[in-house]
């Protein structure tokens, strides 16, 4: 053992931690909201492309046998928009979590921030198409409050 101390998730000292916060107020998740409105609406589109081009490749994969050229052109090609559409959905999470946000679910669009309400983790929550944060939850809890302004 080489003696250096590990976080609470194994990993290594080599790896920062960031100082714990008290997390996002509703009046900063709001201002977030023109950026992470942005980053939601690129993730939607990429993740709909790839279900699109996941169509098209099951469809092309079928009939792989009886394919004439262009198909089978077609058929490759696929394969490496499919990777570039998984590398931009992983570049828009990575974005969300850069921002210290939780995507809840991509296909609504809904993200979550972090904050603590009454001394207990809590997440505000923003769901692409609302123009405000408009609920909050605690965290482990699955009801949802509206927000009081």
């Amino acid at each position: 053992m080489s003696g250096r101390p590990r976080n609470k998730n194994g990993a290594g000292a080599g790896t920062k931690q960031r100082p714990a916060r008290a997390g996002i107020s509703l009046t900063h998740a709001r201002k977030m909201l023109p950026l992470v409105t942005r980053i939601v609406e690129e993730l939607q589109n990429r993740w709909n492309r790839l279900s699109e081009l996941e169509a098209e490749q099951g469809d092309l994969d079928r009939r792989r046998r009886g394919l004439d050229w262009p198909e089978r052109s077609r058929r490759y090609q696929i394969t490496e928009e499919i990777a570039a559409e998984q590398r931009g959905l992983q570049e828009a999470v990575a974005e969300l979590e850069q921002l210290e946000l939780v995507l809840v679910d991509a296909i609504q669009g809904e993200v979550a921030f972090p904050t603590s309400i009454n001394g207990r983790k809590a997440y505000y929550l923003w769901r692409a198409g609302e123009p405000d944060v408009k609920t909050w939850c605690y965290a482990h809890d699955p009801v949802r409050h509206p927000v009081k302004n």
